[in-house]
């Protein structure tokens, strides 16, 4: 074995990483971009309202965010209690519990 010298104490710092090792550091990177991006996004939100407040005023930016949060709020509720209906016409029929192809609960039919 070479002499560990100043530059390399650990003796492996020279040698080439094995595929496994180029893998996790793969898997490492998109981790860390991950929570880059999660950390981020807030800032990035917060610079978008600056922004559009500069061009169109404070207020009519908070009327726009209030507008489209109660847009959100009222999609997510249509949706909801169509879903709520869905759910409760499957389980009156006695078919089971299916939302879209995946089947969460099956119920056999019982001869008789």
């Amino acid at each position: 074995m070479p002499e560990a010298t100043l530059d390399d104490p650990r003796r492996r710092a020279n040698i080439a990483p094995q595929e496994s090792d180029r893998w996790a550091e793969v898997k490492m990177s998109w981790v860390k971009w991950t929570i880059f991006g999660i950390l981020a996004l807030p800032a990035a939100e917060i610079a978008a309202f600056v922004v559009v407040a500069a061009l169109i005023g404070f207020g009519w930016a908070v009327f726009c965010l209030l507008a489209t949060s109660l847009a959100g709020v009222l999609v997510l509720r249509r949706a909801g209690r169509a879903r709520l209906a869905r759910l409760k016409a499957a389980m009156g029929d006695g078919r089971g519990l299916a939302f879209e192809g995946l089947s969460l609960l099956e119920i056999p039919d019982r001869p008789g």
